[in-house]
């Protein structure tokens, strides 16, 4: 077509001249021919003159007509030339935008590599315009910058192969390199001559990133696979194994080396034994039901296992193979037998627990409703001390050691739990209360001896309640709580053990206080008011002291005085003033929100919490979660407290230098306090308001002293109780002017701060 296209072109540019060479060639012929034709067919001059004229004509009319044929066709062909080139620009308009639509570099060049065109995807691949590309070598681009030596090798495999595909280096405007496919082809004319390359660029980055995707995501696949804690084994539709991680290799002994390409059925028959048939009628994504099987491995040991089954599909839905999962139950049987034990006994002891001796109990009195039995409930004397002073592991092993004494010396005819603490119960069938009496007999003449624990002798005992059936209650509810109040009755007798009777009844109230104190602090029924403490001599706001209070969802507020007490012998006072302290640094969180000014809020510790080893720790955690500023927190302490000096100095001081401060609540009531005040770090002393009521009796000794002693020890002193004007014009003359009572407020909710208001 191109050579066909350059014949007529040329024919069109040679038509001038091959037009005047005809034109003269006739003229010549007609001038000369016509001429000797006249000289010798006329002889006559007057016909001699019409025969040139007609001669003339005639050769105009001649070369007129040979004109117009011969111009005619150049036309014709001029036209049908031009309706060619112009379907050429068409065609190659058409193929340079279709070629620009390509989403890949497209480039040619000529024989020696210069670029004669590139499409709109090469140019922006490179970042340079057409005219800095049309005309320049293509590796001589700054957009390859694979060294020369590279390019040197594609010419000669060119040149050797007419034709060159691998992978470049290239580079942006900005720097980046990035991968690129480079395909390279010659182009030869009909003859065979090197007219042309044409290349394509591919950008990888896209595909390499891909590639790179699902290197990682195959890897993190036969990584999940290798180190998945199920054994995994992937097999296709003959049966032959694939896939056999490590967990299988672990859980059927087999390994890897000696399964992969083997049949699964000559490796571990026992996984497909009866369920070849389930997988085959299996469609789509359902799986065989999970099965357990029970194997025994090369190396005789049995196994429990786990095992489910799916098949596995192409991507056009046709079946390909199956997968097994295996989990390892072996243990799980050994944990199902430990969890069962831990239902039934308790771990420290080895007995029955709570729980399981309850159930005895009521099945035994439901199968023998007319038998008498016996429910002795055990407790450790004074173990709340040897707690305290041992630590709580030492504790839990006395627990432990107790109750083996307990169940070797009661046997196999009684029950035997631990049911709370220190607590234990003994269940029997008795024939009389002679029978019980012996069994406590036995037991205190046992106890006698000192138990060893961690190479420490103590000389322990156990106080006993004992109630019976059907005398005492019908069911383990009623005869536990009334043993626990006959065990409160022996305690407070200081009786080694004591039948429950109508004695017990108060024991049977604080048993069931106790029970509902529990309640209350877990359902956060025990709420704080506040009483505010005054500047007498301003009437400025000094503070507030926060106390508990107990809101009963059916008795209302219940006394401070009817189970603050009782909190403080069963150890509840911890977690109620754990409680209270988080309460506390919530309000004060509040308060400081709506812009109110409260110097500071007091806690009552009581000696038992005193004690905790954590307390410190769990203070400075309150006011640092809360972010409770210096000297906001006061800590109010008993002179109980103050008595063991060597233990409290420690405390006080780590809590004062944190920005807690001290105080001493009731002080003067007890008798050892007055000479520790000023070696322990204490910032304020509270008068008992035994004595602040006593102020108009004329018995204002005490007072006198306890602010002279203050005064000594450049210690502040706050007045409880305060009830009247005379009180308060009183202690102001002494010196002292912070006082709390029923003159200002009295305790009052949460609530009812936000709308204080002091003059």
């Amino acid at each position: 077509m191109q050579n066909e296209y350059q014949i007529e072109l040329k024919q069109l540019r040679q038509f001038p001249l091959k037009f005047i060479i005809i034109y003269l060639s006739i003229g010549v012929v007609w001038i000369t021919s016509s001429d000797y034709l006249v000289e010798i067919l006329v002889d006559e001059a007057s016909t001699l003159s019409f025969v040139q004229s007609l001669k003339g004509w005639f050769y105009v009319f001649f070369t007129g007509a040979l004109f117009y044929y011969f111009i005619f066709n150049e036309k014709q062909r001029t036209i049908r030339f031009h309706n060619q080139v112009i379907k050429k620009k068409e065609e190659v308009r058409l193929t340079d935008t279709i070629i620009d639509q390509i989403a890949q570099g497209l480039m040619i060049t000529d024989e020696t590599g210069r670029i004669l065109k590139a499409n709109q995807y090469f140019v922006k691949m490179s970042g340079l315009s057409v005219e800095d590309i049309v005309g320049e070598r293509y590796e001589r681009l700054p957009h390859f910058v694979s060294a020369r030596q590279s390019y040197r090798q594609i010419r000669r495999e060119l040149k050797r192969n007419g034709k060159w595909q691998g992978e470049v280096s290239t580079k942006n405007l900005q720097g980046e390199k990035n991968p690129e496919l480079l395909s390279l082809h010659e182009v030869r004319d009909e003859e065979g001559k090197l007219k042309n390359y044409f290349g394509f660029i591919v950008d990888l980055t896209e595909i390499k990133s891909k590639e790179e995707a699902l290197s990682k995501a195959k890897n993190h696949l036969q990584s999940m696979i290798d180190h998945s804690p199920l054994g995994i084994i992937v097999c296709d539709k003959k049966g032959i194994i694939h896939i056999w991680n490590e967990q299988a290799e672990k859980i059927l002994k087999v390994e890897a080396s000696r399964a992969v390409g083997y049949e699964l059925t000559g490796t571990v028959r026992e996984l497909l034994y009866d369920t070849r048939s389930n997988l085959s009628s299996v469609k789509g994504d359902e799986s065989v039901p999970t099965q357990l099987k029970q194997i025994v491995t090369s190396d005789g040991e049995e196994k429990f296992l786990q095992v489910s089954y799916s098949n596995l599909f192409d991507p056009d839905g046709s079946f390909s193979g199956f997968q097994v999962i295996i989990n390892d139950m072996t243990s799980e049987e050994a944990y199902r037998r430990e969890l069962k034990y831990l239902e039934e006994f308790d771990l420290a002891t080895g007995l029955y627990n709570f729980n399981t001796l309850k159930m005895i109990m009521n099945e035994t009195i439901e199968k023998y409703t007319k038998e008498q039995h016996a429910l002795l409930v055990f407790d450790i004397d004074r173990f709340h001390q040897i707690n305290q002073n041992y630590g709580p592991s030492f504790g839990d092993k006395l627990i432990s050691e107790v109750g083996r004494r307990i169940r070797s010396l009661v046997g196999d005819r009684c029950s035997v739990g631990r049911l709370r603490g220190d607590e234990f119960g003994v269940f029997v069938d008795i024939t009389c209360q002679e029978e019980v009496r012996q069994i406590i007999r036995q037991v205190i003449r046992h106890f006698q001896e000192p138990i060893v624990v961690r190479n420490e002798q103590l000389h322990v005992t156990v106080s006993t309640g004992i109630t019976l059936y059907p005398e005492d209650g019908l069911r383990f509810e009623g005869l536990y709580q009334k043993g626990n109040a006959a065990l409160k009755k022996a305690k407070k007798e200081q009786s080694h053990y004591f039948f429950y009777d109508d004695s017990s009844e108060d024991s049977l109230y604080t048993y069931e206080m106790e029970n509902e104190l529990h309640r209350a602090i877990k359902n956060k029924e025990i709420v704080v008011y506040y009483q505010p403490q005054f500047n007498m001599k301003t009437g400025e706001l000094f503070g507030f002291e926060a106390l508990a209070r107990w809101r009963h969802p059916k008795k209302g507020l219940v006394p401070p005085n009817q189970f603050i007490p009782l909190a403080e012998d069963t150890g509840l006072i911890i977690p109620m003033t754990e409680l209270i302290i988080d309460q506390v640094c919530q309000d004060y969180v509040s308060w400081q929100r709506s812009e109110m000014n409260v110097p500071s809020v007091s806690i009552n510790i009581s000696a038992n919490h005193f004690m905790k080893e954590s307390l410190v720790e769990d203070l400075l955690a309150a006011k640092q979660t809360y972010q409770i500023p210096d000297d906001a927190l006061q800590i109010e302490i008993t002179e109980s407290i103050m008595m063991d000096i060597e233990n409290g100095i420690e405390a006080l001081t780590q809590l004062r230098e944190a920005g807690i401060k001290i105080s001493i609540d009731d002080f003067g009531t007890g008798y050892s306090s007055l000479r520790y005040i000023r070696e322990l770090p204490i910032d304020f002393i509270k008068i008992d308001r035994s004595f602040v009521n006593r102020i108009d009796q004329s018995d204002e000794n005490m007072i006198d002293f306890i602010i002279q002693l203050s005064k000594l020890s450049s210690v502040q002193v706050v007045a409880e109780g305060v009830e009247t004007k005379e009180q308060i014009n009183y202690l102001l003359s002494k010196g002292c002017e912070v006082g709390q009572g029923f003159y200002y407020f009295k305790p009052m909710p949460t609530e009812e701060v936000f709308g204080l208001k002091v003059g």
